[in-house]
């Protein structure tokens, strides 16, 4: 995963520049996630990663819930994958507070709503701060949507991964009639293109292997 995020760092500024992301607020956030130490990954022999398509687990695996997902599901989640799009800081302190883990990823659009809104430490060990930077300390996850993250942090902490809720077993498929901003739209692109690419470059399969 080191040398995945190396090289997304190599084209991580051009990339924020194409998708239309605010350069210099992220510049000023990034030097802030530098103070937050890497904290260490749970580790499952499996994972169920739960999208917001008629989520319906299939297995007994520990559950990582996509972002908006848990307003669905109705158990608290192990694990919680957000950017506070579509979780909210209830969503996070539920989760923390049952003894699950929340990879919270931050960046220029979210960082200081999270530090300002959420009623706990973000240096909590229960959240684990994520980051598309791969020279900062939290960990580097090379995505840009929160079902591609969940997906590639699953395959980092569990030796099986399983996919439900996505549509038509797709990461990203956006849903008919679904007004999309042009930057998500951009976002979720490019990140399933990178994605694809970069397991089959450097896992040597291809996600249906992994994840099958």
């Amino acid at each position: 995963m080191q040398g995945l995020c190396q090289e997304w760092g190599v084209r991580c500024l051009s990339i924020l520049k194409w998708i239309g992301a605010d350069i210099e607020r992220d510049r000023k956030v990034a030097s802030r996630l530098q103070l937050f130490e890497r904290k260490e990954l749970p580790n499952y022999s499996c994972v169920e990663v739960i999208g917001p398509y008629e989520p319906m687990p299939t297995t007994s695996c520990p559950k990582m819930v996509v972002d908006g997902a848990i307003k669905i599901i109705k158990e608290v989640p192990e694990l919680l994958v957000t950017d506070l799009d579509g979780a909210t800081v209830e969503d996070v302190v539920r989760t923390v507070n049952s003894g699950g883990t929340v990879f919270l990823h931050l960046h220029g659009d979210n960082y200081f709503e999270a530090l300002a809104r959420i009623p706990l430490s973000l240096s909590h060990p229960k959240i684990i701060i994520t980051t598309q930077h791969p020279a900062l300390r939290p960990l580097c996850v090379p995505a840009f949507s929160d079902g591609s993250r969940a997906i590639v942090i699953a395959n980092i902490i569990a030796k099986r991964v399983y996919i439900t809720g996505f549509s038509n077993n797709e990461i990203i498929k956006i849903p008919p009639r679904k007004l999309i901003h042009p930057l998500k739209s951009r976002k979720l692109s490019y990140s399933r293109t990178y994605e694809v690419l970069a397991w089959q470059r450097y896992s040597g399969q291809s996600q249906e292997q992994v994840n099958g």
